[in-house]
């Protein structure tokens, strides 16, 4: 989600974006999107607490760049799931916390951020 804006929409791959954001809807579970895809067909792995917020902003881009609103409405419920289940927590601790409204994430022995899965993709 974080290379996507660059990757699609600043190139001209607008459509690519549009389907790369409908098929991650589809991997989200309790609020998440997932940070990892195993080989070999392995369930994905829900560990990061900054792929949900990527994803949002993806959206956004996506949205200021094509103005597709048709798009955006089918996003529309994963998007207010993902809010809601962080509103009430999701695995790790990951909530919003209500004294603030900034969000809080930890759980022991948890490292919850994309770069615990950045050799993944070379870095």
């Amino acid at each position: 989600m974080i290379a996507l804006p660059g990757v699609t929409l600043a190139t001209g791959r607008a459509d690519v974006a549009r389907q790369i954001l409908l098929a991650f809807a589809g991997y989200v579970d309790g609020g998440m999107l997932p940070n990892n895809f195993p080989d070999a067909g392995g369930k994905p792995e829900y560990n990061t607490v900054d792929a949900a917020l990527w994803y949002f902003e993806a959206v956004r881009q996506y949205f200021s760049a094509t103005q597709d609103g048709r798009t955006l409405l089918q996003l529309f419920p994963t998007l207010a799931e993902m809010i809601d289940a962080h509103v009430k927590g999701t695995r790790y601790n990951i909530h919003v916390d209500p004294a603030d409204g900034l969000l809080y994430a930890g759980a022991p022995g948890v490292q919850l951020t994309w770069m615990t899965r950045a050799w993944v993709i070379g870095w």
